[in-house]
């Protein structure tokens, strides 16, 4: 097919996160899908979703975040598709092909394609011929469901009050040399209608994209109260999340904590944490996964308190201990846990009184005992600004280093931050991410011990608001051990006269995922994420929609496995949700599944060879690069590129791509031992799939691989998404 002449339109349509049977969560199976022949035709499975094919449409069934008596189901079927002063042709039934996990619908002059993923079901149609006239490019599909649909500006919901929802996202063009636009939805009667602009459509290079996304959303806490403020963090051993938030009962906030599986779905009930008669606001939740155990904190009365949670849902101290306390306004506390072999988490927090960020540790013993193994340490001092809103990393990594973010109050707000490890020691000096006359706060962090992201509110103008979310990658040199900035500060997203506030970053492995509140209206705000590189915060997968619609949703935070010791690159999101027609409050929770290559350690590496990185490898990526970090430094470095291997010993090194049949690309790593190639992605469906592997060899007068006179970094097997 020759892709200057075709035309590509795709919509998703993503799973519900919760089941009407839980698993298990020790027994918890690695989520898969496929598609089995049945007498009704063809079955497509997925891990929260089941979809039947007919021969002229589908039927769709989400499993939702409660159990109910009868299944509730999305009929879709293709009506026509035309442009709005051309016409529109009907759809004819297409001849169905299955290929793995894909079912094709061939016609004459498109194919409406669906792909089964674990995260849901995309939807393509491409077309070797524009339809004929002019105006907007229309897809009309039928709908008949018992879900109750809500339009909303940017989307829609198909929902089922008390159990959760389906959520269609805002349609998105996409060209294929990258260029983007925002299309348009329309709901009326049972008829969904996906439309893109004009303009857009006339001007696009071939083949286009139309991609919006629908998903669903499952309700964390129960009705009866307002719930706020939520925080959640995952269990590597268990397989699960653990949720904390406030629930509001008159003027008293209480904390509450449930349990998530792997994929969201609710295990078990909400259960009390802290039963004192006072108020306790914020909390906060890390885990030590060499306890099997949960850190939860919060603020209570100016203080600082923590007590820990097993991974069964069992609060070890039902009071709590006070982590810092005294007349002293204290507030603004976070977590940030420990993923390999400790047994301390780091709680943060800002002292209003001493103008400081401060730190302790938080200790479960085998004996599940909470303790405080240290005194409070002093991150960062200021005799004449506040210093509040302290962020620290969800995890120190493999290695036990931790970065803090915070807001210093200077009358327009700056970001600072500084690298600690596990004792609490300052790496390097702190560092500034800002200095102009904008107005930041609220910043968010994580990363992987040598690597972080730091995310913040950012006004538009000189004045407070409205606000774009801004991001800067951070790095710790392995040579000079210190902290540096790694980017420069790059706007994640920044819809003009639009607020964006309360971001939270997660770690994913290849890529970052920025989560944050958009203000619609008054009354009415959306949960967002982008995916972004995280070495240097440029986008990788775009902006997906969390939570859209008429409710108001906020705060919203992630928890993904890397951050308690596991790996993959899915996460899970919670959130407050204020209905638009009034109700309670609640928390939600929403799988999300990163695409951003993947990416394995073949090891390899010997002497000053360095740690070889790459991030966000799919297509369309013009800022993609091969990274080479705490290599000899100021030396001649080749990066070795190929697509086959050879694994040639080298003394105690290994070359792993083989050189003959690949290619050398040379430059010289700086003062810190770092070094980088770049070589930007287009946009190319072709890409997808793509495997090369990539290993640096760095010149050292005392080479362990004598014959090439050189130190050699791990080796890579990077495949394209």
């Amino acid at each position: 097919m020759n892709s200057l002449s075709t035309l590509g339109l795709v919509t998703t349509l993503c799973v519900p996160l919760g089941a009407q049977i839980q698993p298990d969560a020790a027994n918890a199976l690695t989520p898969s899908v496929g598609i089995e022949q049945n007498a009704h035709g063809l079955r497509g499975l997925g891990p929260n979703y089941e979809v039947q094919f007919g021969v002229a449409g589908l039927q769709f069934y989400p499993t939702l975040g409660t159990a109910t008596e009868t299944p509730h189901k999305l009929s879709l079927q293709l009506a026509s598709i035309g442009r709005e002063d051309g016409g529109y042709a009907a759809a004819t039934p297409g001849e169905r092909r299955v290929d793995g996990t894909e079912v094709r619908y061939v016609r004459s002059d498109y194919d409406e394609v669906y792909d089964l993923r674990v995260e849901g079901m995309e939807q393509s149609f491409v077309f070797r011929s524009l339809p004929s006239g002019s105006g907007d490019l229309v897809v009309r599909i039928e709908v008949e469901t018992s879900l109750d649909p809500k339009v909303d500006g940017a989307g829609m919901r198909f929902e089922l009050p008390g159990h959760g929802a389906a959520t269609l996202g805002g349609v998105t063009g996409i060209a294929a040399d990258g260029a983007t636009s925002a299309g348009s939805m329309r709901y009326d009667d049972g008829v969904l209608e996906l439309v893109l602009p004009e303009h857009f459509v006339d001007n696009a290079a071939l083949p286009l994209v139309l991609d919006p996304l629908i998903g669903s959303n499952v309700p964390v806490s129960s009705s009866g109260f307002d719930y706020n403020q939520a925080d959640i963090a995952y269990d590597v051993s268990s397989n699960t999340y653990l949720v904390v938030f406030e629930r509001e009962v008159g003027t008293l906030r209480q904390i509450r904590g449930r349990r998530l599986s792997s994929t969201g779905q609710p295990l078990g009930s909400v259960f009390a944490i802290n039963t004192s008669d006072t108020s306790k606001y914020a909390p906060s939740v890390a885990n030590i996964n060499a306890r099997n155990a949960f850190v939860v904190s919060w603020d209570e009365g100016g203080n600082i308190r923590a007590t820990g949670v097993t991974t069964a849902g069992i609060v070890l101290n039902t009071t709590g201990i006070t982590v810092a306390g005294g007349s002293n306004l204290r507030y603004g506390n976070d977590l940030g846990g420990d993923s390999t072999n400790g047994e301390n988490v780091i709680c943060v927090w800002s002292d209003y009184t001493q103008r400081q960020i401060q730190a302790r540790k938080i200790r479960i013993s085998s004996t599940s005992f909470v303790a405080l193994p240290g005194p409070v340490h002093v991150i960062e001092s200021d005799d004449q600004w506040g210093l509040n809103t302290p962020s620290i990393s969800k995890s120190g990594g493999d290695i036990g280093r931790y970065f803090v973010a915070w807001t210093e109050l200077d009358g327009k707000n700056e970001i600072y931050g500084r690298a600690i490890d596990s004792e609490m020691t300052p790496i390097g000096s702190t560092l500034r991410f800002t200095n102009d006359n904008y107005f930041q706060q609220n910043p968010s962090v994580d990363g992987n011990g040598t690597h972080w992201v730091v995310a913040w509110e950012q006004s538009e103008l000189t004045t407070t608001s409205p606000k774009d979310i801004v991001a800067r990658s951070v790095e710790v040199s392995t040579i000079n051990n210190a902290a540096r900035l790694a980017s420069s500060a790059v706007t994640v997203h920044g819809d003009s006269n639009t607020d964006e506030n309360s971001p939270d970053v997660a770690w994913l492995g290849n890529s970052a995922l920025v989560a944050f509140s958009l203000q619609v209206s008054l009354f009415d705000r959306d949960v967002l994420a982008v995916s972004i590189d995280p070495y240097n915060c440029q986008s990788c997968e775009g902006t997906s929609p969390i939570e859209i619609g008429a409710d108001s949703a906020a705060f919203p935070s992630i928890g993904t496995p890397f951050s308690g010791g596991g790996a993959g690159d899915e996460a899970v999101a919670v959130w407050q949700s204020h209905p638009a027609s009034g109700g309670d409050r609640l928390i939600y929770s929403r799988r999300f599944v990163a695409v951003d290559g993947l990416i394995q350690d073949l090891g390899g590496r010997c002497g000053a060879g360095g740690t070889a990185m790459v991030g966000c490898a799919r297509p369309g990526q013009p800022g993609f690069a091969h990274r080479l970090a705490g290599a000899r430094t100021n030396s001649l470095a080749l990066l070795v590129l190929g697509y086959e291997r050879i694994d040639l010993p080298c003394g105690p090194c290994t070359l792993i791509p083989n050189p003959f049949s690949g290619f050398g690309f040379s430059t010289t790593t700086d003062f810190d031992g770092d070094a980088s190639v770049a070589m930007p992605l287009p946009f190319s469906s072709s890409l997808e799939g793509l495997v090369f592997y990539d290993q640096w060899l760095v010149l050292s007068p005392a080479a362990q691989c004598a014959p090439l006179g050189t130190d050699l970094s791990n080796a890579l097997r990077v495949q394209i998404q």
